[in-house]
């Protein structure tokens, strides 16, 4: 699993490194364009099974301050438990995003998820429940044109409670397209 992250990591650089030399860094300076779209998926395979799609909307209040929200959807399961828990997961977060220098950011974001309660043993349903987490961290963008970027976050999960999914602290990458 560590060794999987870190050829996706090593990947997504080389990635950045060719295509900043070939498309010249653009930094957003008062463009007419305040709404961005953009989002991130998920995939994760092993022990534990993750595929994720997470869109999002961010407002440009400032050059240097986004604000958005964005809706997930997950399907988890996880095979080191008996039985096995699997369940979706959906929600909505809210996030405000700073820019300390032109590309390298501060980030901040609220998420409340539904899902089933692994806990749970009635045998004639599921019950369904939901959880708010706090995410706080950085992160650096990526111009790849006049309008387009990809993002690489590290947070880290300040709510650390036992139904947290995934890592502490977790690396996200993203895109975002101005519209």
């Amino acid at each position: 699993m560590k060794m999987t992250r870190n050829i996706i990591v090593f990947t997504f650089f080389v990635l950045l490194l060719l295509l900043s030399s070939s498309v010249k860094s653009q930094v957003y300076q008062g463009s007419e364009r305040k709404w961005y779209f953009g989002g991130s998926l998920g995939l994760s395979v092993g022990s534990v099974v993750s595929i994720s799609i997470m869109p999002e909307l961010a407002y440009a209040i400032t050059e240097d301050l986004f604000v958005g929200g964005g809706l997930r959807y997950s399907y988890y399961k996880d095979n080191r438990f008996t039985p096995v828990y699997q369940s979706t997961i959906w929600g909505g977060k809210l996030f405000v995003r700073y820019y300390l220098f032109e590309d390298i950011f501060l980030h901040l974001e609220a998420e409340r998820l539904y899902f089933q309660d692994p806990n749970y043993t009635n045998p004639t349903g599921e019950e369904w429940i939901y959880r708010d987490y706090y995410y706080g961290g950085g992160g650096y963008r990526q111009w790849v044109g006049a309008n387009s970027y990809m993002t690489i976050e590290l947070l880290f999960d300040l709510t650390n409670s036992d139904y947290s999914f995934g890592s502490n602290p977790m690396l996200r990458m993203g895109f975002g397209i101005g519209i």
